[in-house]
């Protein structure tokens, strides 16, 4: 009689890495494990739905008592999108804070979370150095900053 075998491991591909940069954006934890095998088991679970991840929990502790970091850093990541897309629909956040504030090797996953019809003309990177006293001139920035003429 056979007896079952665990599937074979699952390697992240190098576009998964780039999710896990993300991931690591989010959960800034170092209490969480960041191991290779949390690695593994994240991916495991995010492409095949398997793995101890779904046997344990994505976010319950691990073998070593942390959590994996992944696994939080990506449910984070799908909070904080469905609250930014939330947020710029009620008009509180535009999408270009958003493209402003994470460094532009992450645009890629605002790309992805921020529907299209969202994203609109990006006047937050276009109005913001007009309104920032740091970047206005001397002149600009004593009155800006209730200085009177210059």
């Amino acid at each position: 009689m056979d007896t079952p075998r665990d599937p074979p491991a699952l390697r992240p591909t190098a576009k998964w890495r780039r999710s896990a940069a993300v991931y690591r954006l989010f959960a800034r934890d170092p209490g969480l494990d960041w191991s290779e095998e949390a690695a593994a088991e994240m991916y495991g679970y995010e492409t095949a739905g398997a793995g101890p991840l779904k046997a344990r929990g994505p976010l319950a502790a691990g073998p070593g008592g942390r959590p994996n970091g992944y696994a939080v850093g990506k449910h984070l990541a799908d909070v904080s999108a469905a609250m930014w897309v939330e947020d710029i629909r009620s008009g509180l956040l535009t999408a270009g804070e958003l493209y402003e504030a994470y460094p532009a090797e992450h645009h890629w996953f605002l790309d992805r979370v921020i529907p299209a019809d969202l994203r609109g003309p990006a006047w937050g990177l276009v109005l913001a150095p007009l309104f920032d006293p740091a970047r206005a001139t001397a002149g600009v920035r004593q009155n800006l900053l209730g200085g009177g003429a210059a």
